[in-house]
């Protein structure tokens, strides 16, 4: 695995080396790189980018792609300096846990799984991928456990999921439920990403800026909005987000009394996630009560989200590494397959020949009998071995492939064992 993380990294920066992952995997960069690397698939997600590939030889692939990054991307530092490394089981591992909420900045929080499920929908390279096909499904089906098995994803972790699973609970009963999002910034993108995945029949955004709305729009399917538009989308929501930094209130109990005598008995919730407050306050510096939730109320129930889904963590990663140990199984076994299929094919050809030369100038049917009689010791013969190549760990496999080879007269070849990277990560 390459990749790189965004909140490590300057927006702009990440963005050029995304873009350059996505073209390698693409096929785009680097013509020479399929020679390196059998497999690859790339992972994208708000937080990060990472290129996996299946390599012999995980050094000069590495070198390769770092080369092709320190020409597409500017940057006074070599690229090998902005990115992350992990390789064999290291990498799965990693997969894994991203899978599950482990390696969010939001623990358990529920979009990156969905994100590792589109790389099995889409994959971004033209390459057959048996192995990393099966790496993602491995890692689907992770994330899936956790989430079902485990509290690690329950309650909102973050403000933004927060406040929206906070919104649904309240408008559950709600046919039809439209909400507002008064700003488009990192704050307001969250929240639009976040409704966008839930039962709201309509949701609008509002800025100052309508070209900013209209591209969030684009990518949520909300509709866009310039706040001149404030008023009558105030009265058609059922649920107005405010995520704008303003030094003023710009939505006015004025404004928020009118639209709710504009539609009795509509369901009217407000939630501020702005600082200074962008709602403005009721008397004495309160809120209208149990509808409305501000800041520092949503601060409280995050932090008690977050200390709850910790209490997971532990039961998570055990699940994590049960499944990097069958997956990782998985791949020795696949490399173990043709030196079992040439032993098989030796031992049994070995032990048929015998039969043929103790069966000549016998009737046929003693022929035969004998025939059995062979390929039933030499599956006997085979058993062990096979059993033990099977269920051994990397350094054990490698030995006893050389062992088999040796004891059985096999050709010593290099098997694809041989050609597994190094199990710990290079940084």
């Amino acid at each position: 695995m390459v990749g790189a993380e965004h909140r490590a990294l300057a927006e702009q920066l990440h963005e050029e080396i995304a873009d350059a992952l996505q073209a390698i995997a693409c096929g785009e960069l680097g013509t020479d790189l399929p020679t390196l690397a059998s497999e690859t698939r790339l992972l994208r997600t708000c937080a990060r980018t990472e290129l996996y590939m299946v390599s012999a030889d995980t050094a000069a692939t590495i070198r390769a792609v770092c080369t092709l990054l320190d020409a597409e991307v500017r940057s006074e530092l070599p690229a090998l300096s902005h990115l992350r490394f992990a390789t064999s089981a290291a990498a799965v591992r990693h997969l894994f846990r991203t899978a599950s909420g482990l390696e969010s900045a939001v623990v358990g929080e529920a979009e990156v799984l969905g994100q590792v499920r589109d790389v099995l929908r889409s994959p971004s390279g033209q390459t057959a991928s048996p192995v990393l096909h099966r790496l993602f499904q491995e890692a689907v089906e992770v994330g899936r456990r956790v989430r079902t098995q485990t509290g690690l994803g329950e309650g909102g972790a973050s403000l933004s999921s927060a406040a929206v699973s906070w919104a649904e609970e309240r408008l559950a009963h709600t046919h039809e439920p439209k909400a507002l999002v008064v700003g488009a910034g990192r704050t307001g993108r969250a929240l639009a990403h976040r409704l966008a995945a839930g039962p709201w029949a309509r949701v609008a955004i509002a800025n100052r800026t309508l070209e900013r709305a209209t591209c969030l729009a684009a990518e949520t399917g909300a509709s866009a909005h310039d706040l001149h538009a404030l008023p009558e989308l105030l009265a058609e929501s059922d649920v107005v987000f405010a995520a704008v930094p303003a030094p003023a209130p710009i939505i006015l109990r004025s404004a928020v009394e009118r639209a709710r005598g504009q539609r009795p008995g509509a369901s009217r919730l407000l939630v501020d996630l702005s600082h200074p407050h962008a709602i403005e306050r009721g008397e004495h510096g309160e809120g209208g009560g149990e509808d409305e939730l501000n800041l520092s109320t949503l601060q409280d129930h995050v932090e008690q989200a977050r200390t709850e889904r910790a209490r997971w963590i532990p039961e998570v990663e055990t699940y994590v590494e049960a499944a990097v140990d069958g997956y990782v199984g998985w791949l020795h076994g696949r490399g173990t397959m043709p030196l079992l299929v040439e032993l098989r094919e030796h031992v049994l050809t070995s032990a048929l020949a015998h039969a043929e030369r103790a069966g000549r100038g016998l009737p046929p049917e003693e022929r035969e009998r004998l025939r059995r009689l062979a390929r039933s010791i030499g599956r006997s013969v085979l058993h062990q071995p096979t059993r033990a190549l099977r269920e051994a760990g990397t350094e054990e496999n490698l030995r006893l492939a050389d062992a088999v080879r040796k004891l059985f007269d096999l050709p010593a070849e290099a098997d694809e064992l041989e050609q597994e990277p190094a199990t710990e990560p290079l940084r």
